[in-house]
């Protein structure tokens, strides 16, 4: 049971903390003796308790968006229509490279994890493209503009950052919101989409992975009251790292995670190569 928790503590901090949920899962491994990972299902039930966080967090800018693509009582050509929808634009353009890296390199994805040295490279890449974020970021002066623009070249590439984010070790977090402050976006708005653009990328990997387990031939057993405690665990640090992030960004430069993210990266590389 505390293993469990202590899972789905990790997994919602680091979801949305830019450190690699992946990366601190190899660097779990590597200092707990015995550590063996719990398997895909629980995975997903702690994938499951991120995306809870996600929506309760978000829950009233996704009833905007319902109404708004649904609206009735407000004009069709309103701010609030036309923002909603281009906001489901955008996620919708952003989700596909991930989705397409998904289905086309999935085989080549699982075996990266096999590799601890590579997942330790990719954290301390992590810190560099936090630091990268942060150098190219011009200010809240030189914002191009804000999320109800027409943007398609934008969002798709914050996707494609996304995508290389599959890699183990590559923040999904870091690696959006470091590319949309190179864009040239607003702090709040960067971390705010990077957060949306998990719903449909999320849910997306959960609805497959569960298909392709139903319609496997072995189905490992859980202890429910071990995965209830893990999802749990799972959404109640995820809905705090949101907010924890979120106040962080407004006042401060992402350099901090940069330098943890490194250092973790050097750890996982050293209890892995002595």
């Amino acid at each position: 049971m505390l293993e469990s928790i202590l899972l789905g503590l990790i997994q919602g901090l680091t979801e949305f903390l830019p450190v690699s949920s992946s990366g601190h899962l190899v660097l779990a491994q590597s200092l707990l003796p015995g550590f063996t990972e719990p398997g895909l299902l629980f995975d997903l039930f702690l994938h499951g308790g991120t995306l809870i966080a996600v929506i309760l967090y978000f829950r009233k800018d996704l009833i905007d968006m319902i109404r708004g693509m649904f609206p009735r009582s407000i004009q069709e050509t309103s701010d609030p229509v036309r923002e909603s929808r281009i906001t489901v634009a955008a996620l919708v353009i952003a989700t596909l490279p991930a989705a397409a890296a998904g289905m086309f390199c999935e085989n080549f994805i699982e075996k990266l994890f096999e590799s601890p040295r590579l997942t330790a490279l990719m954290l301390c890449m992590t810190g560099i493209i936090l630091f990268a974020g942060e150098r190219k970021w011009g200010g809240e002066s030189a914002l191009k503009h804000p999320l109800n623009e027409w943007h398609p070249m934008d969002w798709f590439t914050i996707g494609c950052a996304q995508a290389v984010a599959l890699i183990p070790g590559i923040s999904r977090s870091g690696c959006t919101i470091a590319a949309a402050l190179i864009l040239g976006w607003s702090r709040i708005q960067a971390a705010r989409f990077a957060f949306l653009m998990m719903l449909p990328a999320v849910s997306g990997a959960i609805v497959y992975q569960s298909w392709k387990i139903l319609h496997s031939t072995q189905h490992p057993p859980l202890q429910w009251s071990f995965v209830t405690a893990g999802t749990l665990a799972a959404a109640v640090s995820g809905y705090a790292a949101i907010g924890i992030l979120i106040r962080f960004i407004q006042k401060r430069k992402l350099n901090g995670f940069g330098y943890y993210c490194l250092a973790a990266g050097l750890v996982v590389f050293a209890l892995n190569f002595f």
